[in-house]
């Protein structure tokens, strides 16, 4: 009896959202019936059907009468009973905040097993048009709806760790492997890489072949600066293995291709040692003169290991320098990310004064996984309060993925109208004109400030140091959240900072958003290039897909 009425809830539920988006007065001007209740994961979950309805259905009533920043909100309440069955069913398996790997004995064998199975599937599909791997949108980082892929080679498999050579100090790993997963196996060995991109699930496929920023970076450079060599599946399913000395041109371009060169199988990727604790310097600027000439400071001194910063408005920042320590020193405060209690990383370095803290090298790698940097704080905005800490503060962050997953396409279109995601890498010389602008055309807070080396190498590619002969030192300047600048429209700002970035030898991270034409900009370097000769005459541009038609 109980199964016939949950049934027949669900049904009714269903039919009432369907009629209400689809005929009645919450459908849109010009969004599409809503497809997900009929095919999808809903009609494969049943158990998760009615909360799912009635979420959604909430989450489009404040079409009618709320402001549209509460958007953002409803969404996370509706998937807030999913995201705690999967962090139970985590928890259990104890893979929630620390993930179990091991390498097989045969990991060797077992990869190129993999590995042949996808040179035959790209042979048997080759002529038929563009390629793409399988990996759904909803684990993507990006923000952007791309129409259906035709034609897919399954790479779900490819996220293992393959070999550790601590006498070389590299580990091969598989580009579906996750940073969390990686850093969290190598850090029990004493290692890790140089650069570890802070969510935990960002995939070394993703750095490599679009990119990857961390603290270190202005050290290291870019997270494609620390590998070593790649493998990849051409378009003709020959396997390649590609370094500098091998193939240059190749393996120079490889970075910001986003898989238009190939599809990526395995990378080498270098390992230094690590300690278990890192010492935080925090030191707090009350304008942006101050926050630009410590900045620039910082990557001056060269006598650390990690350089970061956040401007929380316009006249309150912090500088962060960092280095490895064996233990924590004197009366310094350790600060803790790894309890379901703790707050979130900005939050706190906010609030403390200048001077040292400790962290464990694990939660500093991932600092700002627990809050997504500060996007949770606009999705939940009681996320911090202690009542939802001790409460509920394990399940965060929520799993995007699966909120992507049960999103109608339209409620993501309305997402990215409403919510800026953009990195742009300006040469640091130019912060303070790039924070003006931002305040100008954005009014988006906090912004994350991240120091990074462009480096200069004998090919030049996309993304390159516009020098002839040296490294120069650029900044990651990240905007994630609403908008507080009064009628914002988002398709005229970022056309405004474009445009503003391109005679500074300014980037846009290629997973946001853009708003110029990619195909009729110049880029003759990138035509010139052997590698795209050779590929043309290979038939590549048949095989795999341009850029502009990547995610």
């Amino acid at each position: 009896m109980s199964t016939l009425v949950h049934s027949f809830a669900i049904r009714s539920l269903s039919r009432l959202l369907k009629f209400c988006i689809c005929r009645g007065p919450l459908r849109s001007r010009g969004s599409p019936p809503l497809t997900i209740l009929n095919s999808g994961p809903l009609c494969h979950t049943p158990k998760l059907a009615a909360p799912m309805v009635l979420g959604l259905l909430l989450s489009d009533l404040h079409r009618l009468f709320l402001h549209d920043q509460v958007y953002v909100i409803v969404q996370a309440t509706v998937f807030l009973p999913i995201s705690l069955v999967i962090c139970v069913v985590e928890w259990s398996r104890g893979t929630r905040t620390k993930p179990q790997l091991s390498i097989a004995g045969d990991a060797r064998d077992q990869h190129a097993a993999r590995v042949a199975k996808i040179s035959a599937d790209v042979r048997s599909q080759a002529k038929d048009g563009g390629l793409f791997t399988s990996r759904p949108d909803r684990e993507r980082i990006s923000s952007r709806i791309m129409p259906p892929r035709k034609r897919t080679v399954d790479t779900s498999q490819l996220k293992n760790i393959i070999e550790v050579d601590t006498e070389k100090g590299v580990v091969y790993v598989e580009p579906r492997l996750r940073m969390v997963e990686l850093s969290h196996y190598l850090l029990r060995q004493g290692y890790t890489v140089p650069c570890v991109p802070e969510l935990d699930d960002l995939t070394v496929g993703g750095l490599l072949m679009g990119c990857g920023i961390e603290s270190t970076s202005w050290k290291y450079g870019m997270f494609n600066e620390i590998c070593n060599a790649y493998e990849l599946v051409s378009c003709t399913g020959e396997v390649l293995h590609v370094t500098p000395e091998s193939d240059k041109e190749l393996f120079y371009t490889l970075p910001w291709s986003h898989g238009t060169h190939g599809i990526l199988v395995a990378a080498t990727l270098r390992i230094i040692p690590a300690k278990p604790f890192v010492k935080l310097e925090l030191t707090h600027c009350a304008d942006r003169d101050t926050l630009c000439e410590k900045l620039q400071n910082a990557v001056a001194a060269g006598d650390h290991e990690f350089v970061e910063g956040l401007a929380f408005n316009p006249k309150s920042a912090v500088v962060m320098k960092g280095s490895f320590e064996d233990a924590p020193k004197g009366d310094s405060p350790v600060l803790s990310l790894g309890r379901w209690y703790d707050r979130w990383f900005f939050k706190q370095v906010e609030e403390l004064k200048n001077g040292q803290v400790y962290m464990r090298t694990d939660e500093y790698l991932h600092r700002h996984s627990k809050s997504i940097f500060w996007e949770l704080s606009y999705l939940q905005p009681w996320g911090n309060t202690p009542l939802f800490r001790y409460l509920l503060g394990w399940v965060n962050p929520l799993n995007i993925a699966l909120v992507k997953s049960y999103q109608p396409e339209f409620t993501m279109r309305y997402y990215c109208d409403v919510n800026v995601i953009q990195d742009y890498l300006v040469p640091i010389t130019e912060l303070k004109p790039m924070l003006d602008l931002g305040d100008e055309a954005l009014g988006v807070y906090p912004i994350w400030l991240c120091p990074y080396l462009n480096k200069h190498h004998e090919v030049v590619s996309i993304h390159h140091p516009h020098s002839k002969d040296k490294d120069v030192m650029y900044i990651d300047v990240g905007y994630y959240g609403l908008p507080s600048v009064r009628g914002f429209d988002m398709k005229s700002a970022l056309r405004r900072i474009e445009e503003w970035l391109m005679p500074r030898r300014g980037f846009v991270m290629l997973y946001a958003l853009h708003t110029l034409n990619c195909e009729g900009l110049p880029w003759p370097r990138r035509d010139w290039c052997r590698t795209r000769l050779v590929w043309q005459g290979l038939g590549f541009g048949m095989c795999l897909p341009t850029r502009s038609s990547k995610p």
